[in-house]
């Protein structure tokens, strides 16, 4: 009545041997031979956000307002299901199911000889904000919902030539970008030069403060993201040692990520 081999495992067995076998969900320590609990979270991409972890298996769990299917979690109601497309000069957006053939929202036009370089969704402020490149060079930002069908509606709190990556805090609605151009910072009550070249820099969504964080880029600073519910943002970095990296939201905890086997990382 007592199995030699724990709970955690099937005892098999036979006139002249004992076979222990862990049951799922359980790997055997090689040093005790002991099975022991498999955490299936820390495996990439076990559950679609959030991952507990359990004796001998793993429970799945959604953000507010998605629901899980088939494993997945997706968004409630298919009016919360859009792809959002920056396309050279347009941005797009696009019903679920997302089709290039059905009807899509032309959310903006960019004229002259802008073009996109980066692009996040401030869905608690309905509005998508987008960086660009010359002609003119800047943040701008335009409300989701807007009836009105303009050109962009504003920039917003600085203007320069060359930003590339763009993300929102979306707690604070602050703005964080990459840029690798001398800046012209303009407000509605100051304007600064500076001649660095490259930066990651943050600025306030209605106001007139900005500021840069990191100036001392071993490459040209690219895509970034950030996560304000850790406080912690992440950076791509281009150049003759292209690596990633993350930091707090303002500067400091900065360190490398990864810098092995990367070419030109350009998105995360």
């Amino acid at each position: 009545n007592v199995n030699p081999c724990g709970d955690d495992a099937y005892c098999n067995q036979t006139k002249t041997s004992l076979l222990c076998q862990c049951k799922p969900g359980f790997q055997r320590n090689r040093r005790n031979r002991q099975c022991e609990d498999i955490n299936e979270c820390m495996v990439f991409g076990a559950c679609s956000q959030h991952c507990n972890n359990i004796k001998g298996s793993y429970r799945c769990a959604c953000e507010k307002n998605y629901k899980e299917r088939n494993n997945s979690c997706i968004a409630k109601g298919s009016e919360d299901q859009v792809l959002y497309v920056a396309n050279d000069t347009d941005i797009l957006g696009f019903a679920y199911p997302f089709n290039y053939s059905d009807v899509h929202q032309q959310i903006s036009h960019i004229e002259h000889n802008s073009r996109i370089t980066g692009m996040d969704a401030y869905f608690q402020g309905d509005m998508i904000v987008w960086s660009t490149q010359f002609n003119p060079g800047g943040i701008f930002y335009r409300k989701l919902h807007d009836r009105e069908r303009r050109q962009s509606n504003s920039g917003l709190i600085v203007k320069f030539k060359r930003p590339r990556g763009i993300a929102v805090d979306w707690v604070t609605g602050n703005i964080y970008w990459t840029d690798h151009s001398r800046m012209h910072w303009f407000s509605y009550y100051t304007t600064h030069w500076t001649s660095l070249r490259y930066s990651i820099n943050v600025g306030q969504l209605k106001g007139p403060n900005c500021t840069r964080l990191l100036t001392s880029m071993a490459g040209e600073p690219y895509a970034i993201a950030v996560n304000p519910k850790k406080g912690m943002m992440y950076w791509t970095v281009i150049g003759d040692r292209s690596h990633i990296e993350e930091s707090s939201m303002d500067g400091t905890l900065r360190r490398i990520l990864v810098q092995k086997n990367l070419q030109r990382p350009t998105g995360i």
